[in-house]
């Protein structure tokens, strides 16, 4: 008894921590990126009241309270969660956004490279979800990766020294003959 009730306040916990949205909203993020991050947190904050309080805007504030934001126009944003929310078909993945990570692309103005790794580091995770052994198979190809890249460079480094060992004893050979 006392499990469940930790696991589902570990759970809820998580749930603050991000943003939960249907993937299509980011469908144009390279062209408005501002009003996709909108529509994100529009959705959240909608979703979240549609699960717990029946859609009921006077519930707002307990938004705000659960995802520990200020929402500057209610309405406009509980309306467009709303629209959103009714609009998207059933049945599409959907993927979560940390906040700390929405807010640092929401506050400050990203490059287009930098928008485009976050598209395909949303797109890894969407693909990856909970499935434990393709998260293991992409960690490890990424830790050989590291691997691969970390000899290289000891290789290269090694090269250069080998290089100058070469050069220094050549060039002591030419000194002295």
């Amino acid at each position: 008894m006392f499990d469940d009730f930790l696991n589902e306040a570990v759970i809820d916990d998580i749930k603050k921590d991000y943003f939960n949205f249907p993937i299509v909203l980011l469908k144009e993020f390279l062209i408005d990126d501002r009003e996709c991050l909108n529509n994100i947190f529009d959705f959240a904050i909608y979703s979240y009241l549609n699960k717990e309080y029946e859609s009921d805007f006077s519930q707002i504030k307990e938004a705000e309270s659960f995802f520990g934001v200020n929402i500057g126009n209610k309405r406009r944003s509980f309306d467009n969660g709303k629209t959103l929310f009714e609009s998207i078909p059933e049945n599409l993945p959907f993927i979560g956004i940390r906040k700390s990570i929405w807010f640092d692309y929401y506050t400050n103005q990203k490059t287009e490279y930098q928008k485009v790794v976050l598209l395909a580091f949303i797109a890894i995770k969407s693909i990856v979800g909970k499935k434990p052994i393709v998260k293991q198979i992409i960690y490890y190809g990424i830790v050989e990766w590291k691997e691969i890249v970390i000899q290289l460079k000891m290789l290269m480094s090694c090269r250069r020294n080998c290089q100058n060992i070469l050069m220094n004893t050549t060039l002591k050979k030419l000194k002295t003959n």
